[in-house]
This record gives structure tokens, C-alpha cells and sequence, in this order.
């Protein structure tokens, strides 16, 4: 029996479009960003402090070194897609841009680190 206390088949379809029309709440993705992008600068920074260490002492670059550079490479670009895609969230937003803004820094300096070696490689021939 439907009476005036029972809900509506209707109440639970604008339940349902009303829960479809608010944004996801993506605050776990933000703050994974976040730490992707604090891990990704210590890996970069250790990463490049070995790899000087390498070259004062030997003309090779240990494998550990080569690894913990792309491993933060790897870290920062991860982590860069999953706060473009947090961004969008009302929770962690700010969370979010100060991931997007720790991952963006390791990925353009080994941008132009790469890119440079490439230019003064193709102008040594």
C-alpha cells in the first residue's frame, strides 16, 4: 500500500539525478598528487646529486643512479595526470594544483636536461 509516508518510485529517480549531477569527490587523488610531487623533487634532487657525484669520479653512470632519475620521472608524471584530474573536484582542489605544481618542475628540467644533452650531442658530430 502507497500512502502519504511511503516514498515514490519518483523521489528515487531525482535522488539518483541529483547525486549524478554533483561532482566526485576526488580528494584521495589529490592527495596522492601531492605526495607524487614531494617524492618526485627528493627522487630528482638525490637522483642528480649521485649522478655529479658519478662524473667527478668515474666517465660511467651507475645503474641506481639512471634508475632513481627515472623512477622520478615516472612519480612526477603520474602524479601530474592524477591532480589535472582531481583538479576538477570541490575538495582537494588546492591540494591538487600544489601537486600539478611540485610534478610540472622535475618533468621540464628533465625535459630540457635531455633535451640539452641531445642538442650538444648532435653538435659535437
Amino acid at each position: 500500500m502507497r500512502g502519504a509516508d511511503s516514498p515514490s518510485g519518483n523521489t528515487s529517480k531525482t535522488t539518483k539525478a541529483a547525486m549524478k549531477n554533483q561532482p566526485k569527490d576526488r580528494l584521495g587523488q589529490a592527495v596522492v598528487s601531492l605526495i607524487f610531487g614531494i617524492f618526485g623533487i627528493l627522487f630528482f634532487i638525490v637522483g642528480m646529486l649521485k649522478l655529479g657525484f658519478d662524473s667527478q669520479y668515474s666517465y660511467t653512470t651507475s645503474t641506481g643512479t639512471m634508475a632513481t632519475i627515472l623512477f622520478a620521472f615516472i612519480l612526477s608524471v603520474v602524479g601530474f595526470f592524477l591532480g589535472i584530474i582531481a583538479r576538477r573536484s570541490s575538495k582537494g582542489r588546492g591540494m591538487a594544483i600544489a601537486g600539478i605544481t611540485l610534478t610540472t618542475l622535475p618533468v621540464v628540467v628533465m625535459i630540457l636536461i635531455i633535451g640539452g644533452g641531445l642538442v650538444l650531442n648532435y653538435m659535437r658530430w
